[in-house]
């Protein structure tokens, strides 16, 4: 990578910004409630640039996680890249959350990494991922599952996400395999630094034209199409 890198995840409850260096120095900041992500994403990015004494034109790409996840939160962080992107003329890198999130899980051994993350409504996101020191590869594509499904034929190794109490407790795969919880199961954006190096993040061609993988539609869309029996028309769906 030459000069610096933003990477932010947006997807949870939690927001995760960190800024890369050419040299591998990695600043990281979290700021947790989901109604802070569109006032605290910009003053975060500003202090830790102000950190490294450089400035937002001192940016040289963007990386950020492009969900499954909370549709705001994804929202905020789609509409400050794009801006920031534009202006610049910065290239734009993603990687889906649940990549980010089976990241978290990763030391130096390879290993097979089922990620989780709720979706509301009794269901889950999840997708396994086999990682190595040299990349990542996808077993088993993200998608929207009930919370009750087993992983079927791509049965992971461990399992880490953002499952507690009784949901946790409806998965069948508890008990069975090693479970990493919140914080560790929370997505960070140091993890997108990582998978960028590693050429297992994606180069967003048209900027403009890019939005988040949503998983769902958002909860106010969701209870306005079960009310009147119909798609809201113009809306943003979900899947990839």
């Amino acid at each position: 990578m030459s000069g610096l890198t933003v990477a932010l995840d947006t997807a949870t409850d939690q927001l995760s910004v960190a800024l890369g260096t050419p040299s591998g120095e990695v600043r990281e900041a979290t700021v947790v409630g989901a109604r802070r992500h569109a006032a605290e994403l910009a003053p975060v990015v500003e202090r830790l640039l102000e950190q490294a004494g450089a400035r937002i034109g001192d940016v040289r790409e963007f990386i950020v996680s492009d969900g499954p996840g909370s549709f705001t939160g994804l929202r905020v962080a789609a509409a400050f890249v794009k801006a920031l992107a534009r202006v610049g003329k910065v290239p734009v890198y993603t990687a889906s959350t649940l990549l980010v999130r089976a990241a978290g899980a990763f030391e130096h051994d390879p290993i097979t990494v089922g990620a989780i993350g709720t979706a509301l409504r009794g269901e889950v996101y999840r997708a396994v991922y086999r990682l190595t020191p040299d990349g990542a590869s996808e077993l088993s594509a993200p998608t929207t599952a009930p919370i009750e499904a087993d992983w079927g034929g791509v049965e992971p190794e461990i399992v880490i996400g953002d499952l507690s109490g009784q949901a946790l407790l409806q998965a069948p795969w508890w008990g069975r395999i090693r479970y990493l919880a919140p914080p560790l199961g929370l997505p960070r954006a140091s993890r997108l630094l990582w998978l960028r190096q590693v050429g297992a993040a994606r180069l967003v061609g048209d900027v403009s034209g890019w939005e988040p993988s949503y998983g769902r539609p958002a909860e106010a869309q969701a209870r306005w199409e079960a009310t009147h029996g119909r798609s809201l028309s113009g809306s943003l769906r979900h899947g990839r």
